[in-house]
């Protein structure tokens, strides 16, 4: 007998609760986001029907649950339409017994595949915000040419070091922002936040993180120009709260009170629409 939903313990509708962010993602690095919602739900249906099958000393509830998910999103990726089927027949279709998530090279490529075409949205946004496209050439020239080899790649492309560090090290700022950004928008959408004002938290979670000493303004600076009022307060009375609050010189605190500024800017936008639009996707 298949199984029904009564058999859904809290714990396991908990299991299932990261599903459809994780179908959203993957099915919006291939451009079918709208079919995401529909996945999710015939992802469970499976799941229902297949409860009686999951084998806890093979793994855990929530990877059985990501296997069949990974099914659904690999046959989209080879152009099966998978909800389309009748529900019964997920009852007598092998394909549907899955496993717990298990290493697979069909999988693997699919993965690749996200993993690139999410690389090749995150750089699309890096290059619309940059107004020094050369500096992320370099980059890639460094990461993907000279395995991040900074004299090699200094000397290719007649740069000094610290010059190409300190410009690498701006790219990934921006790469984290617009990935972590794109997290928040994608999250939103999978919990059906959409229009939603974005919270502080999220706001924050935007932000790039970097343990680096020269870097510890990216997690200090923001709490602080929040703590003064946000950018409800004049520019002037900002800089002089948020030097006060940190410790910086009034020089530093311009210029980081304004690339904060640019990051909130972008972060809000592309948070909220998946893109730097200022209409919805």
């Amino acid at each position: 007998m298949s199984a029904t939903t009564t058999q859904w313990s809290e714990q396991r509708l908990e299991d299932f609760a990261g599903v459809p962010r994780y179908i959203f993602k993957h099915m919006n690095s291939l451009g079918h986001s709208n079919d995401a919602e529909d996945m999710a739900q015939n992802v469970f249906i499976t799941a229902t029907q297949r409860l009686d099958t999951f084998d806890p000393a093979k793994g855990t509830f929530q990877g059985w649950l990501m296997g069949i998910a990974q099914n659904h999103i690999h046959r989209k990726a080879r152009g099966a339409q998978v909800w389309e089927s009748p529900v019964g027949a997920f009852q007598t279709d092998d394909e549907y017994g899955v496993e717990p998530v298990q290493e697979d090279i069909s999988i693997a490529v699919t993965e690749k595949i996200f993993v690139a075409e999410r690389m090749s949205k995150v750089l699309e946004l890096v290059y619309q915000i940059s107004d020094a496209r050369y500096m992320i050439d370099r980059s890639l020239v460094l990461v993907r040419e000279c395995d991040g080899d900074i004299s090699k790649a200094s000397r290719q492309l007649g740069v000094a070091p610290h010059a190409l560090r300190h410009s690498h090290r701006t790219v990934q700022d921006l790469v984290q922002l617009v990935d972590n950004s794109l997290n928040v928008h994608w999250a939103r959408r999978a919990a059906g936040r959409e229009g939603q004002p974005l919270s502080i938290r999220e706001l924050l979670s935007c932000f790039p993180e970097s343990k680096d000493d020269d870097k510890q303004w990216l997690r200090t600076v923001p709490v602080a120009i929040l703590r003064c009022g946000g950018w409800n307060v004049d520019q002037e009375s900002l800089y002089a709260g948020v030097m006060e609050l940190t410790g910086y010189s009034a020089n530093t605190c311009r210029i980081m009170v304004n690339r904060c500024r640019w990051y909130y800017h972008i972060a809000r936008t592309i948070a909220e629409y998946g893109t730097l639009t200022d209409s919805p996707s």
